[in-house]
């Protein structure tokens, strides 16, 4: 075997490490993250529930915005201190909707 194959060899075996990485990775996430996500804790502390929200955004929207909530980095200090929330310009819309 020559130096070039085994080079190859050695570049797609470390691609593959990645990639196995990434879905283990993945896969221990979606299961250990058991706690349930604050958006609807949110809601309740800002005076408004889930209903006003699908009948602000409809079903797709409270999806996304759920979404965006399990992804967001800030998600397990929410609560105990201010984060940058990305649903904010849908809770603003929602708020602004439930005082009219």
């Amino acid at each position: 075997m020559d130096i070039v194959t085994g080079l190859l060899g050695a570049a797609w075996l470390a691609i593959a490490a990645v990639l196995l990485w990434g879905v283990v990775n993945g896969v221990r996430r979606a299961l250990w993250d058991s706690a349930p996500l604050p958006f609807f804790v949110m809601l309740e502390r800002r005076g408004l529930n889930a209903r006003q929200v699908e009948a602000a955004a409809g079903a797709g929207g409270v999806a996304r915005a759920l979404r965006r909530c399990a992804y967001c980095a800030g998600r397990f200090d929410c609560g105990q201190r201010e984060v940058d929330c990305p649903n904010e310009a849908l809770i603003r819309h929602v708020t602004r909707l439930a005082q009219a």
